[in-house]
């Protein structure tokens, strides 16, 4: 009742309180590093489980929300600073029902009504969080987020009625194709006189991309930012037209935002050395770094673009995939590695990346490379370890004595957070070892010192993260244990 008969203004202030990054927004961003392998890998736990844990919490955190607005109604209309903080909870847990709800209850008026204070009209910020949620709603899901690449297996299934479920997250071509919906709401916004922002174009760069239209996405930063990717990709920049300028603060200045959007756009169409001199011209003119999570987008679509694609038959006749399509020699992923390591960029890879690359090295059956690079990851794995000990002392700390409430429920989602790091982490390690000792077995067991010198350092070494069960050809047979 107290929360009920709230003014409209203190009610905001407690809503912007509990934004939503609060709650699930890092527990989003560890969500988008794991494939459903390694969510099975992890086990039963509640922070991981798909029905569970944090998707449960989502569901949970959501409906109290939602009832909570929904009984303020009978006191006060929903506020736009309501509709809009609601807006950013469907986008933090990627729910599109939610969105739905919120976007017909913010639009739904007759023709005449006037905007007001109990009748309020999207702003930019509603407009891009709704865009939002359908351009990027797949990649909340495990299960979507890696059907991504614009490619025949993964394009064609998109427009039809009932599409597998696992490309069940945004549909292609007609009204109902991503690209469409975009653009209605888009006009629609033009037509409000609402001006876009630089979001507001990187989700029509996304939607584009997502069927494959790159010639639009070309013509977004054309007039955008005056940069011409197709000048860009055959001059020197010295030839090239200088881009837009903009002032700091202008809602035009691009941000790694838009260097995200490009990697992300680029890569699902198989486009990588187009999306690294973008990427670079950009990061110049603009004197904006290039993230951390920018890279890890061009190091996933290069792997993902790189492997050797396996012939699928049906009825005895090859399929066409697509797999092909933009192939890059297995040898890419090091040359941006290597590029991404090195001066100007100096990037410190994450474990994710690190698990990129050893799997690359795999492949390429390069394991004595794979071993440096496993040693170098293994730093990162441990400086893991020593922050969630950290971690651990503090929490231990505010519950010997008096604290207040909120402080030791802080510490204990950070515990929680790092631990789950840490056990993905752990997951990795025991992979490389795995794979290095079986596969490396396979293609070594003759070459010199590789079961009687290497193998005895790797089962000492990496002791830790050994299998419980190991089988692996040597030279004179076969051990198991």
């Amino acid at each position: 009742s107290l929360v009920i008969s709230m003014p409209p203004a203190t009610f905001s202030e407690v809503l912007r309180c509990l934004d939503p990054k609060h709650f699930v927004g890092r527990y989003q961003e560890l969500h988008k590093e794991l494939s459903p392998r390694l969510v099975k890998k992890l086990g039963p736990s509640e922070a991981i489980n798909l029905q569970g844990g944090y998707y449960k919490f989502c569901i949970l955190f959501l409906d109290h929300v939602k009832s909570i607005l929904e009984a303020r109604q009978w006191e006060y209309p929903s506020t736009l600073s309501d509709y809009k903080y609601l807006l950013r909870c469907a986008r933090a847990t990627g729910n599109p029902d939610l969105a739905e709800y919120v976007w017909t209850r913010l639009t739904a008026r007759k023709e005449d009504d006037k905007v007001t204070p109990e009748l309020p009209s999207p702003d930019v910020d509603c407009y891009n969080s709704y865009l939002w949620i359908k351009c990027w709603n797949d990649t909340t899901n495990p299960l979507l987020r890696f059907r991504l690449r614009v490619i025949p297996e993964n394009f064609a299934p998109r427009a039809w009625e009932n599409s597998p479920y696992t490309l069940k997250g945004h549909q292609v071509g007609g009204s109902s194709g991503i690209r469409a919906q975009v653009a209605l709401h888009f006009r629609n916004m033009v037509e409000a006189g609402i001006s876009g922002n630089e979001e507001t174009f990187c989700l029509m760069m996304v939607s584009n991309a997502r069927e494959g239209e790159m010639s639009a996405v070309a013509s977004i930063l054309r007039r955008v930012w005056n940069i011409d990717v197709q000048q860009l990709l055959t001059s020197n920049d010295s030839e090239l037209s200088p881009p837009k300028s903009y002032g700091r603060h202008s809602p035009f200045y691009p941000t790694g935002m838009l260097l995200y959007s490009i990697a992300h756009a680029f890569g699902i169409n198989n486009q990588i050395p187009a999306a690294l001199r973008l990427i670079d011209y950009i990061s110049g003119q603009y004197s904006i770094p290039i993230p951390t999570n920018v890279w890890n987008e061009l190091l996933m679509w290069t792997f993902v673009i790189s492997m050797r694609p396996h012939t699928r038959r049906r009825h005895g006749e090859p399929v066409n995939t697509g797999k092909e399509i933009g192939q890059l020699p297995p040898e890419a992923v090091t040359s941006l590695w290597d590029t991404m390591i090195s001066k100007p960029y100096n990037v410190k890879p994450t474990l994710e990346m690190y698990n990129r690359l050893i799997i690359n090295l795999h492949h390429r059956k390069r394991y004595g490379e794979m071993q440096i690079r496993m040693e170098e990851a293994r730093r990162v794995l441990k400086d893991g370890v020593r922050k969630l000990s950290h971690m651990q002392g503090i929490y231990n700390a505010t519950t010997r004595r008096p604290s207040p409430a909120h402080l030791a429920e802080r510490r204990m989602r950070d515990l929680i957070l790092a631990r789950l790091r840490v056990r993905r982490n752990r997951k990795y390690a025991e992979r490389w070892v795995r794979l290095l000792i079986i596969q490396g077995s396979q293609s070594l067991k003759y070459a010199e010192g590789w079961s009687d010198q290497n193998l005895p350092n790797i089962f000492k070494n990496w002791s830790l993260f050994l299998p419980d069960k190991l089988r692996y050809p040597i030279r004179s047979g076969e051990v198991s244990f």
